[in-house]
């Protein structure tokens, strides 16, 4: 009965004062975009409504709340991501990324500089890295299993072995449906994971080259630049100064 009282009683002041959710259509057209990977029309929903999915009190403290609105928010938009074709692992490994930082922030700023970024992340990656609806299982599991494993010294051949594949046969699959042979697809796997290590961390060079299984950190280097156009350093310089 206590509960009830007290429930009854916050539901009130909430409408009295205007403590109100989104709209609940706003939402759907919000993670529709982002399950069809449509960047700029996210960022003209950004513009219309509020920054969070969710606009509930959840703390008394206003930068708790706001923290435990963006955990919600980067939960739906992974799922959503998810939906759009985004290897499940790249999508959650994400989101566990963004809740770490989040709960880092110590300024109302810099979580919504953070909110930008994880929107415009999960966009863009579904955008580039979907799959094509009619995608066999085999490639989908090859994708999952790829990103499960950055940090090893997977190779086609490696690859072929596990899902007991004739290499020739995978590889031809894998590319249809990807657009990239497995042994780019890793590589250019290795370079985002690479990103958010420069973006989010303080790993050197090297530690980041050894984690993820390049051969050195010149090979890192070299590879970084091919698919990013500019160099590690350079790109963690740019980071920062975004103060994210």
């Amino acid at each position: 009965e206590t509960v009830k009282k007290t429930q009854e009683t916050d539901i009130y002041q909430d409408r009295e004062f205007s403590v109100l959710h989104n709209n609940y259509s706003y939402e759907q057209e919000f993670l529709r975009n982002i399950t069809l990977g449509k960047q700029t029309d996210v960022k003209e929903l950004l513009k219309e409504g509020a920054p969070y999915l969710f606009r509930a009190k959840y703390s008394l403290n206003e930068m708790r709340t706001l923290k435990d609105d963006f955990i919600l928010t980067v939960t739906l938009v992974s799922r959503a991501a998810i939906s759009g074709g985004l290897d499940v692992e790249t999508a959650l490994q994400l989101c566990d990324h963004y809740v770490i930082t989040v709960e880092r922030c110590d300024s109302m700023e810099k979580i919504h500089n953070l909110f930008s970024t994880m929107i415009s992340d999960y966009a863009g990656r579904t955008a580039r890295y979907a799959l094509p609806a009619n995608t066999p299982a085999l490639v989908t599991e090859c994708v999952n299993y790829i990103n499960a494993n950055l940090t090893k010294p997977i190779t086609t051949q490696s690859v072929a072995k596990h899902f007991e594949k004739r290499r020739e046969y995978l590889s031809m699959q894998f590319k249809q449906y990807t657009g990239y042979p497995i042994s780019e697809f890793i590589m250019r796997q290795r370079v985002e994971n690479a990103k958010a290590l420069l973006r989010y961390t303080n790993f050197s060079l090297a530690q980041i080259s050894f984690h993820l299984c390049f051969s050195d950190q010149s090979h890192f280097q070299r590879v970084f630049k091919k698919y990013m156009d500019t160099t590690p350093n350079a790109f963690r310089q740019a980071a920062e100064s975004q103060n994210v």
